[in-house]
């Protein structure tokens, strides 16, 4: 069997979609979390979208949003919580309180050593150790392999 995982974009503050998703749960318009889960092309991976709703920030760190990842937990292999820039707001300080670890992501063009270091500290501050660092829009003569 392989393994199976679910997606979840977090990053609620964004633009808001046309699909239900995490801001809907946490704002309770949708109590079923089975009508939020959608399947992905690729077999065994699903995902649940932002979401149709503006919700305040706050219900990131709620009740509800810690039973979603539960429940989810329960039924996935893998819950990855997809979050929001960390130098924009503080939601992945928030959301990295419910992670067993992060995957930093950092543009090559954009991101200064310091300011990943801060983020990676604050991340690990507020419980989610950093696990690794994915470097993306590189210029392709400077990647190898």
């Amino acid at each position: 069997r392989g393994e199976t995982v679910v997606v979840i974009d977090a990053s609620i503050r964004e633009t808001r979609g046309d699909e239900l998703g995490l801001s809907d749960f946490l704002a309770r318009d949708e109590q079923a979390l089975s009508k939020l889960i959608a399947p992905d092309s690729v077999p065994g991976v699903f995902h649940i979208a932002r979401g149709r709703r503006e919700v305040v920030p706050d219900l990131l760190a709620s009740a509800r949003m810690s039973t979603l990842l539960d429940e989810l937990s329960a039924h996935f292999d893998l819950v990855i919580i997809d979050g929001p820039a960390c130098e924009s707001n503080s939601d992945a300080d928030v959301l990295a309180r419910f992670s067993d670890g992060v995957l930093l992501v950092v543009k090559a063009d954009r991101s200064r050593g310091r300011d990943v270091r801060q983020a990676a500290q604050r991340l690990e501050t507020a419980g989610a150790p950093v696990i690794s660092l994915v470097l993306n829009h590189t210029a392709p003569e400077f990647v190898k392999g």
